[in-house]
C-alpha cells in the first residue's frame, strides 16, 4: 500500500469512505506508478524498505489522485449504483443531459487533472523517461 488511512487523514483528507479506501488508494498508486515509470517502491510502508519509502510529497500526491478518482466515480454513479441523471438540493435542481457531457471531453479533463497532480507532487526526475530506477 502506498499510503495508509492514517496518513491520508493526517494530510487533511477525509473524502473517501473506509469501505472504498484500499481500492481507491491502490488505484491512485498505480496511476502514480504509470506516470513515474515504476519508480515508486511497492511496499512503501514496510519496515524492510524504510530507506526507499515514498517521499511525503509523493504520498500527498497519491492522496490527491485518490480523491480525484473517488470523486469521478461518485459523480458518475449514485448510491444505488445507477448513473446520475439529475440532482436536487433545497433550492436548486438540475437534470443532466447526456448530450451536454461529452465523454471524450470529460476524459480529457480528468487526464489533465491527473497531469497537474503528478506535476505538482512528483519530481521531474521521477517523471523523466531518462535515468531513475
Amino acid at each position: 500500500m502506498f499510503v495508509t488511512r492514517k496518513e491520508y487523514e493526517g494530510f487533511g483528507h477525509d473524502l473517501i469512505p473506509e469501505a472504498k479506501f484500499l481500492r481507491t488508494i491502490n488505484k491512485a498508486g498505480m496511476i502514480a506508478q504509470q506516470h513515474t515509470l515504476g519508480r515508486l517502491p511497492w511496499e512503501a510502508n514496510s519496515a524492510s524498505q524504510s530507506d526507499d519509502s515514498i517521499a511525503e510529497w509523493n504520498k500527498m500526491g497519491i492522496c490527491e489522485l485518490a480523491d480525484l478518482i473517488y470523486t469521478r466515480e461518485a459523480v458518475a454513479i449514485g448510491a444505488s449504483g445507477a448513473p446520475i441523471v439529475a440532482f436536487r438540493n433545497e433550492s436548486y435542481s438540475e437534470t443532466i443531459s447526456s448530450d451536454r457531457a461529452n465523454p471524450v471531453e470529460l476524459e480529457l479533463a480528468y487526464n489533465k487533472q491527473i497531469g497537474r497532480i503528478i506535476a505538482a507532487y512528483f519530481t521531474p526526475e521521477q517523471r523523466s523517461r531518462v535515468g531513475g530506477g
